[in-house]
């Protein structure tokens, strides 16, 4: 989850294990992770998540050279981002207090 980020991102090369989930609906541009400006496929992505199923737009960029880092010092892999649009279209909230995300009723 990133609250600064406005779009949802999920790593091109791991949009071939949801190809069947994806609904490739055009193309967007973003400014990527180092700041530069990436053209991406933009997709309508079914998702599930703790058993309850989600539809999110998606842009589709390489993340693994800006996200090298992080896995190198932490052993953390990350494929994807849900940004501030899956947040509030979903009416989640993160309680920084106990370090949890809730979906409000």
């Amino acid at each position: 989850i990133d609250t600064g980020s406005t779009h949802c991102v999920l790593d091109e090369s791991i949009a071939d294990f949801f190809k069947d989930n994806i609904n490739y609906v055009g193309e967007n541009s973003l400014h990527g992770i180092e700041g530069n400006e990436v053209s991406t496929k933009q997709g309508i992505l079914n998702l599930k998540i703790n058993g309850k199923d989600y539809q999110q737009d998606f842009c589709f960029m390489p993340l693994m050279g800006g996200f090298a880092s992080i896995k190198k010092e932490s052993g953390i892999e990350i494929h994807g981002i849900l940004g501030n649009n899956f947040l509030i279209a979903n009416k989640w909230i993160i309680d920084y207090g106990k370090f949890v995300v809730v979906e409000s009723e």
